[in-house]
């Protein structure tokens, strides 16, 4: 199967490459330029419709910059990049059986939503703009492209993983590893018993290509949502404890708050419903994935990524 990786250079996306046998490498995208942004990936489209011929297709949007934290004008941006190129993909993808998955946000959809432990059952409520422009992307896909191309939409819970963009206000796990190797204060804005659900990144990536795989060969009819996570839950306070232990040393904690904080839930437990297709993989314990992250960290200050 030939798999496409729409933000390949991303915590996500390169996992899902390299969980993927066949890969297809697309050119860089100039995402600030939403214009030029989608003139190339219609030329990908193309050069990849060539490539996969006949056979077996995947096509993974796992591309975005976007944060609790972003604006509502990035988000717009990135948002008609995605509906160009869900268009473009209607007109035209590969002969051979095929799927689309996109990439959603367990946190960003169900941040408002009643009654945790959420499952697929549960009734979206963004509170931010970025949970909204997630939904809207995953009403986008099933629009466009419901009679077309199966439609495969995983919401995933809180990844981590070695590699994480710092720049990003998201990725405590990461940004704990960093205080512990550096021996720095770090602002957390939730209180410590904020429930979230940690998936290590590889897991979920083996979560996306196994399930994918089955959709291509059923060809569902209709879109399905999953939730993608590890489903045991960790406080704040329990993870701070973890990067601890496995550091070795203490990490001083500053409580506070931001603009961003009213979006932060307290509980976002994150469950899947057991169904046929449901995928199951092996869960990375939290303390492995965290002393996988906390080495890497550990390299990337000595200068030796």
């Amino acid at each position: 199967m030939l798999t496409w990786v729409v933000g390949a250079g991303g915590l996500l996306g390169g996992a899902v490459s390299r969980a993927s046998a066949r890969t297809f490498i697309g050119s860089p995208v100039p995402w600030m330029v939403p214009v030029e942004a989608n003139n190339v990936l219609e030329s990908d489209l193309s050069r990849f419709v060539a490539q996969a011929g006949g056979s077996d297709w995947l096509l993974v949007w796992a591309a975005g910059g976007g944060s609790v934290a972003s604006n509502r004008s990035d988000l717009r941006a990135e948002a008609s990049i995605v509906e160009g190129f869900l268009a473009a993909v209607r007109r035209r993808h590969p002969a051979g059986n095929g799927a689309f998955f996109l990439a959603s946000s367990a946190g960003g959809v169900y941040a408002g939503s009643s009654h945790p432990p959420f499952d697929e059952s549960t009734a979206p409520r963004p509170l931010s703009a970025y949970g909204e422009a997630k939904l809207a992307q995953e009403e986008l896909a099933t629009r466009i492209l419901t009679g077309s191309v199966p439609v495969l939409i995983g919401r995933l819970s809180n990844l981590y993983g070695p590699g994480q963009n710092l720049a990003k206000p998201q990725g405590l796990v990461s940004h704990l590893c960093v205080a512990a190797a550096t021996r720095r204060a770090l602002n957390v804005f939730v209180p410590m018993e904020t429930l979230r659900d940690y998936l290590y990144v590889e897991d979920a990536a083996v979560m996306i290509v196994s399930w994918a795989t089955a959709a291509v060969r059923s060809r569902p009819q209709l879109p399905i949502t999953r939730n993608l996570a590890s489903e045991r839950p960790t406080p704040v306070a329990g993870l701070v404890r973890v990067v601890q232990h496995v550091a070795r040393r203490p990490i001083p904690i500053a409580l506070g708050a931001s603009l961003t904080s009213r979006d932060q839930v307290r509980d976002l437990r994150v469950v899947s419903r057991d169904s046929a297709d449901r995928v199951r993989t092996p869960i990375t314990p939290l303390p492995v994935g965290v002393k996988r992250v906390y080495d890497h960290t550990l390299r990337v200050i000595a200068g030796h990524p």
